[in-house]
């Protein structure tokens, strides 16, 4: 077990970028829903993805719709997005490769009784079967998407399991997870493949295979 992870009273793990390698698989999903019919606007899209991870598809959808195109996205139009994008992603959410050493990770914290979590801002229900059906339910007492936000769901999960948020851990690959940490006083593991793009004095790994910082 990475250092990082011993003597927890538990560890709230975000999943795309952080258990599994996918955050390309939605970043290309992004951008094909607009490809056809505004393919002005791709580019933007995909930076604002890059620059945003962690925040929900939904609210990526209301700046697309209300922003880059100028037009008041109604209820039905970001559902069929929501739709489209769901239909687009799940199965190879599914077939991604892990993040370096993540299942073993996950083994060895369920081996020594971590509790472990995943806070996540994919939509719950489709995440529930994702993690299911890459069969790491085992390893997690619960796990928490949309529509709640990631700080929220840290606050309640504490207060219902009494844990001290000094002694958790939230291990995320954005800045939305690190200021959900930071507001629910917890601290904060960072996982970056490329550039970190956390504050200087975060604690970064570039996978969890060994101490390999980013």
């Amino acid at each position: 077990m990475i250092p990082h992870f011993e003597g927890r009273q538990a560890i709230f793990f975000d999943f795309d970028g952080v258990i599994v390698d996918s955050f390309h698989v939605k970043t290309r999903a992004f951008a094909a829903l607009y490809a056809d019919d505004h393919p002005e606007i791709v580019d933007d899209v995909v930076a604002y993805h890059n620059a945003h991870g962690g925040v929900s598809r939904h609210k990526k959808f209301e700046y697309f719709e209300g922003v880059l195109l100028g037009r008041t996205p109604t209820q039905q139009r970001l559902a069929e997005l929501a739709d489209r994008f769901a239909k687009a992603v799940v199965e190879q959410v599914i077939a991604s490769a892990e993040i370096a050493g993540a299942e073993r990770q996950l083994r060895l914290l369920a081996n020594a009784r971590t509790p472990c979590f995943v806070v996540s801002g994919t939509p719950e229900d489709e995440l529930k079967v994702i993690v299911e059906r890459r069969k790491l339910s085992p390893y997690f007492r619960s796990v928490h998407g949309a529509p709640a936000e990631k700080a929220d769901i840290l606050a309640d999960l504490i207060a219902a399991h009494g844990f001290d948020q000094s002694r958790c851990l939230m291990v995320g690959d954005a800045m939305t997870d690190y200021r959900a940490a930071m507001l629910a006083g917890v601290p904060f593991l960072g996982v970056a493949l490329g550039v970190s793009p956390f504050p200087a004095d975060a604690t970064v790994v570039a996978g969890f295979e060994r101490e390999s910082v980013a």
